[in-house]
């Protein structure tokens, strides 16, 4: 497929120049000599690369996740690579924490689209303007699971949680009713849980 082998050599390439910047930065005088200013600039524009690795490798344990709900148990993608469950295959896949690794499948199940069994549609997210805060690097994946967490088990029907989704992904963008600038995964939970109450 050549569409994939482009992404991948992409990734690759990127993955080879931010290991290149990296080890500059931690050179004997890498950060050290920077202006306080531009250690912030640094630091936010890295915190933006690693979002947008973040929506993608989401995306990718969304797919697994969703093809694994449509085929026998032997032949899922976990069972061929050996893995007891989802969790185990994206730690061995990323070198994530178990911890780590539940929050994206979490983030996942917020933002995936599943393909419907019997039509092959696919179908809207659960919080659909999030999945777009996240593609475009908006929000990671703390961001997403700390919208997502408080509304499991919530009465809150459809259209509430849409309204909400709405709200809170404009929040995680800066463009919230109350003109703040983007919110931290920590305010977005504080906020998701006054929406899920």
């Amino acid at each position: 497929m050549e569409g994939m082998s482009t992404l991948v050599d992409t990734l690759e390439s990127l993955g080879d120049a931010l290991i290149a910047l990296g080890g500059g930065a931690f050179s004997d005088e890498g950060m050290r000599l920077a202006g306080d200013d531009d250690l912030l600039v640094v630091l936010s524009a890295a915190a933006r690369v690693a979002r947008g690795a973040e929506a993608l490798m989401v995306e990718v344990v969304a797919q697994i996740d969703d093809r694994s709900d449509r085929v026998p148990h032997a032949d899922r993608l976990t069972t061929r690579y050996g893995c007891r469950s989802l969790g185990e295959l994206v730690q061995r896949t990323t070198r994530v924490s178990a911890r780590t690794a539940s929050e994206m499948i979490r983030a996942a199940h917020a933002v995936q689209q599943p393909v419907a069994p019997s039509t092959g549609e696919v179908l809207p997210a659960e919080f659909p303007q999030m999945r777009e805060a996240l593609a475009a690097g908006d929000v990671g994946v703390d961001g997403v699971t700390a919208v997502a967490v408080p509304f499991r088990g919530s009465i809150a029907g459809r259209v509430a949680l849409l309204a909400a989704d709405e709200e809170l992904a404009a929040s995680a963008r800066g463009k919230g009713a109350d003109g703040a600038p983007p919110a931290s995964a920590d305010e977005l939970r504080a906020l998701a849980r006054v929406w899920a109450m």
